[in-house]
Order: structure tokens, then C-alpha cells, then sequence
């Protein structure tokens, strides 16, 4: 397959390029793309998909640069689905969770609920592009992935800040001990990506959420990194709580494992320990 990926520089997408390849696909690097700087450079048959993991991403800045969050998010997403267009490829837009508050993990047929300017971005994406693959006869999978973790994470995630603060601090400092999220190790996603690519156009129109299926605590996460580094001082909890948190992020992946050949293979303290291994701190 013929694949462009949108956000290769990142954490994600360069994984993703590194397993696309490694699976025996051409990949296309890009990087910084704009409907502008897109536009007339795509001819059709140039990619079989079109692949977006580029955006911003941190909450925290959606709520301080809301405007710019919004518009930079759905440049990129437009800019995707010109390129899908002008290729005739299949789009993957790659969301996030996107359901608010719920008593109970996630189903894709849940009301989508913006609890943050970065959640409204992808709602607002989301709806967007459905609409623009009917009008341009594209054809759009959408992905509604967990946290992804992993060697070479940004800073300022709740792993990579747990794992920070043991090797500048010999701590554990956590500034919230309640919220509860679904993790997925970053190898396990990248299988995905690939059974997705070589699944051809079924899953065309789908809606899939994407992470391991259980979920863990701050406080969990943070006493399994406590334990990792064998630190005995306790958990150190700040008692902040970011705003407008939502405290339970669990998902129902039932139908992704059920539409292609996949199950997460990393439980959290395996895939944590794959990337301390990875970083040399083990």
C-alpha cells in the first residue's frame, strides 16, 4: 500500500512510519501541511491512505488558546482530506475520546459531549469530515484512541511525568489520584494501524474505539512506576485537579477487536517496563 502519513515528526506518527514500513508499505513523510500547501500537489493514485496524526493535542493549551486549538486542528484534518481526495485514498482521521461523562465505558453510539476546547476540536472534525467524504466521494475511517504511551512521549503526559519526576525527584508526585484511563501501549497501536491499512474498504464509514480495554487509576499508575523504580517514599499526591476533568475515560473496544485481526498485547506494566527498557533506565 501506498500510505501518507500527516504528523510523521510526532511521537505517534513516527512510530507509525517505522512499523508501516517495516510491514512492507511505502510511506510518505509530512510534515506542517496546510490546505494551501497541499493543494495541486496530490495526484490521483498517488496513496492508497491518507493517515492524520498531526494536531495539537494538550488540553491544557485548549483552554488557554481555544481559537488556535479549533483552527490549527481543523486546517490540518481539511488539508487531510484534500489530499485523500485529490489521491482517491481512504482517509483515517484519528480523534480522541470524545463521550464526556458516562456511567459506563464508551460505546461509539454514545452522545458525543465536548468537556474541553481539544475535545470540541475533534467533535467538530469529526462531523466535518463525514460530511465533506459524502460530498467528495472519500472514503473515511475515524479513530477514537485511549492514551497512547511509550518511549519518546512527550513530556508533560501523565507517564512521562511520573517517570520524570523519579529521575530528578527519586519520587513519585502526582497531582491527581482519581481520574481513571485506558492506556495502550504504543506498539500494540501501531498493529492496529497496519491491520487497518491492509484491511482494504471495509471498514470504510466505521467508527472505532481504540485503546486496551481496562482501565487504571492515577494512583495505580503511579504505585506501578513507584515499584518499577523501587522508590520507598510513598505516592506524593498534590491534591490538583486539572479543570473540567473527567474522571472515568474507560472505553467499550469490543468492536474494533471484532472487525480485524487484533487484541492489545502489552498490559500496562509490560508495555511500561518495554519502554524503560527502550530509554535504557532498566
Amino acid at each position: 500500500m501506498k500510505v501518507a502519513v500527516l504528523g510523521a515528526q510526532g511521537f505517534i506518527g513516527s512510530n507509525i512510519c517505522s512499523t508501516l514500513e517495516i510491514a512492507g508499505h511505502a510511506v510518505t513523510a509530512f510534515t506542517n501541511v496546510s490546505v494551501d500547501n497541499t493543494r495541486g500537489m496530490i495526484k490521483a493514485g498517488d496513496f492508497d491512505w491518507v493517515l492524520n496524526f498531526a494536531g495539537k493535542t494538550s488540553i491544557l493549551e485548549s483552554f488557554s488558546n481555544s481559537v488556535g486549538v479549533y483552527k490549527q486542528n481543523i486546517e490540518i484534518a481539511l488539508a487531510a482530506m484534500q489530499i485523500a481526495s485529490a489521491a482517491g485514498a481512504v482517509l483515517l482521521n484519528t480523534s480522541s475520546y470524545v463521550y464526556g461523562r458516562l456511567a459506563h465505558p464508551a460505546l461509539e453510539t454514545d452522545q458525543l459531549i465536548s468537556a474541553n476546547p481539544y475535545m470540541g476540536s475533534k467533535i467538530a472534525i469529526e462531523r466535518i469530515l463525514t460530511d465533506l467524504s459524502y460530498q467528495l466521494n472519500v472514503g473515511l475511517v475515524t479513530i477514537r484512541p485511549s492514551n497512547i504511551y511509550g518511549y519518546g512521549q512527550r513530556k508533560g503526559m501523565l507517564i512521562s511525568s511520573l517517570l520524570q519526576s523519579v529521575q530528578d525527584h527519586h519520587e513519585v508526585v502526582l497531582n491527581d489520584a482519581e481520574p481513571k484511563r485506558d492506556y495502550l501501549y504504543i506498539s500494540d497501536f501501531c498493529r492496529l494501524i497496519v491491520c487497518i491499512v491492509e484491511s482494504g474498504n471495509r471498514l470504510i464509514g466505521e467508527t472505532f474505539n481504540v485503546g486496551s480495554g481496562v482501565t487504571h487509576t492515577n494512583y495505580e499508575v503511579a504505585e506501578l512506576v513507584r515499584q518499577l523504580f523501587s522508590v520507598e517514599l510513598p505516592v506524593k499526591i498534590l491534591g490538583t485537579r486539572r479543570a473540567a476533568d473527567i474522571l472515568d475515560c474507560s472505553l467499550n473496544i469490543a468492536k474494533i477487536k471484532a472487525a480485524v485481526d487484533w487484541e492489545p498485547q502489552y498490559s500496562l506494566d509490560e508495555g511500561i517496563k518495554a519502554s524503560l527498557k527502550a530509554a535504557r533506565l532498566i
